[in-house]
């Protein structure tokens, strides 16, 4: 089932991921980046100009998908999944870190494709409601919604098999782009 409506979408995980996920993970980056900047012990453990600058993108794109997030912008949805497309390969380069357990690397990378494929799948569902030019939230949910019955594409009236123009707003509903 595709998702068209954010009032009738469940948006529990997103909320989820909105309010706690993302504000989380961008404060563990900063704290990371703060000790990496001002203490030697840490900038001497954590020698691997690799690991910044993934530590860097992950930081931007997380800061991304919160902010594109409040206006459920499109560019939040795309930012979700390259997100995972930096930390699954990052999580496999991992394993050959001598530094870090093989066990723990191991788990780092299942617990990344698995996380990665909850998420995937919840957005792929919800992708329509980042559009720009998709529904709006005020829109009629389509997946639900009885054959031979038609809405207004610019203010989702429900309108008249046989109508010209929409009763609420006006639009030729004859003119196709």
């Amino acid at each position: 089932m595709i998702y068209t409506n954010r009032n009738t979408t469940p948006l529990k995980f997103h909320k989820f991921l909105h309010y706690i996920y993302y504000p989380l993970i961008i404060l563990l980056y900063l704290v990371v980046f703060y000790f990496y900047m001002t203490d030697y012990a840490v900038r001497a453990s954590l020698n691997d100009e690799f690991f910044m600058v993934f530590m860097l993108a992950e930081l931007v794109l997380a800061i991304a998908i919160f902010v594109g997030f409040f206006k459920w912008q499109l560019y939040s949805w795309y930012a979700v999944l390259i997100s995972f497309f930096i930390a699954i390969p990052y999580s496999i380069i991992s394993l050959a870190d001598p530094t870090i357990s093989r066990s723990f690397a191991i788990g780092q990378v299942v617990g990344s494709c698995i996380w990665f494929a909850i998420v995937y799948v919840y957005y792929k569902k919800r992708r329509p409601l980042f559009t720009d030019s998709g529904l709006d939230a005020n829109a009629p949910d389509l997946a639900n919604t009885p054959p031979g019955v038609n809405f207004c594409s610019s203010c989702g009236a429900r309108i008249e098999q046989k109508a010209n123009f929409c009763p609420r707003c006006g639009t030729n509903l004859l003119y196709k782009h």
